[in-house]
């Protein structure tokens, strides 16, 4: 195996446990669960920015909340997760609304997961990555979005070596990290940027609606 594989190996095994540490809490209890879709999910969606029909996918599902919405909406959605019991509460979840939905148990980089998507979501799943991984990760965005697709992707960003140098305990990327990688052949939308407390720190949360 070489060293790059290596590292993302290894940084891929210690986010899966890292992960099953804090879903040992509950699912409700960790800190990215929300038990409401995401606001510019749906601000985007009444502002017809992203398709009204056709195949979802949610990256990095957790408890399912977006998922369940995008179903909800009339999408054939997919939701994946490569944690056990995030997978679990969503798929209960799914069950007891009578909400039909596909839910797979699986790591992002590897899984098959089908391709032709008119709506790709990720809120928060990107920015955990190996750095190293991240291209890979790009490539097969690009190849599961349908021509006219919506990709939305939210994560924690920084600039300047001030903010670099801030501690804080999410993960983050550089501020024009996903743009670099996804245009083109993806055009950027629009974009908005939030202030998330992780912890004691505030650092931004970028939402980028990257269409193709």
């Amino acid at each position: 195996m070489k060293r790059k594989q290596f590292r993302t190996f290894l940084g891929l095994q210690r986010n899966r446990w890292i992960y099953r540490l804090f879903y040992l809490r509950g699912v409700r209890n960790t800190p990215w669960h929300d038990e409401e879709p995401m606001p510019t999910l749906l601000k985007w969606h009444r502002e017809r920015k992203l398709p009204r029909r056709g195949r979802a996918l949610d990256l990095g599902c957790g408890g399912g909340t977006n998922t369940l919405w995008l179903a909800r909406q009339g999408f054939d959605a997919t939701g994946i997760d490569m944690t056990p019991r995030a997978i679990e509460y969503a798929r209960d979840k799914a069950e007891k609304a009578n909400v039909k939905v596909r839910w797979i148990l699986g790591d992002v980089l590897a899984s098959e997961v089908g391709d032709g998507f008119d709506v790709i979501l990720d809120r928060g799943c990107y920015h955990s990555l190996p750095e190293e991984a991240r291209e890979v990760y790009a490539e097969r965005i690009r190849s599961w979005l349908r021509p006219r697709g919506a990709y939305v992707l939210g994560c924690f960003v920084w600039s300047g070596f001030g903010e670099w140098s801030r501690p804080c305990p999410a993960p983050r990327v550089p501020e024009g990290e996903p743009v670099r990688l996804f245009v083109p052949p993806f055009v950027l939308r629009d974009r908005e940027e939030l202030r998330d407390r992780v912890g004691a720190v505030k650092t931004r949360f970028a939402i980028h609606l990257f269409t193709r």
